[in-house]
């Protein structure tokens, strides 16, 4: 899926829940290349927020990287049960900044829906997005996505997020 497809979607959720921030796609890479990655932070990105979400490129594959500022958690949601570096990457840029002071600590879900091709991970990853900021288990499968792809096409041409897919 397209860098800025993400962008957009994620910015169509935040619309949706004023309690959430979205960061940046290019947020991460800034992180782990060292090249300012402050320009990719809304301004009070976390301060006013319940979660902050990040969404995560690496390797071809997208994952989400969720701080639960209340609980001082970062969450790993991965529709590949392989071992995500994200998280470890935000909590180093997090100890660098003043929220250094809070202990951070870092949760992976493992009972989350898994893609079981290898180009179905950003709809994983929006869908996971989604199901965080309604307080809610991800509740889908490998079946469901290619009805959830049309209901996400529909969602971005109107820029506004449908009943739960």
């Amino acid at each position: 899926m397209h860098k800025q497809i993400v962008n957009f979607y994620m910015h169509v959720l935040k619309r949706n829940y004023v309690d959430i921030e979205v960061v940046d796609v290019f947020f991460v890479t800034a992180v782990t290349s060292k090249r300012n990655p402050e320009k990719y932070l809304p301004p009070g990105w976390i301060q006013r927020n319940r979660l902050v979400m990040i969404p995560v490129l690496l390797r071809d594959h997208w994952s989400l990287v969720v701080l639960d500022v209340q609980n001082s958690t970062i969450r790993s949601l991965d529709s590949r049960a392989g071992k995500s570096r994200a998280p470890l990457f935000v909590w180093r840029y997090l100890l660098s900044t003043s929220w250094s002071k809070k202990k951070w600590k870092i949760e992976k879900f493992e009972n989350i829906p898994q893609q079981n091709n290898g180009h179905d991970c950003g709809v994983f990853m929006l869908q996971f997005a989604r199901s965080e900021a309604n307080q809610r288990l991800p509740d889908f499968s490998q079946g469901d996505v290619s009805r959830i792809r049309k209901i996400m096409v529909h969602e971005i041409l109107s820029g506004s997020l449908f009943e739960e897919p």
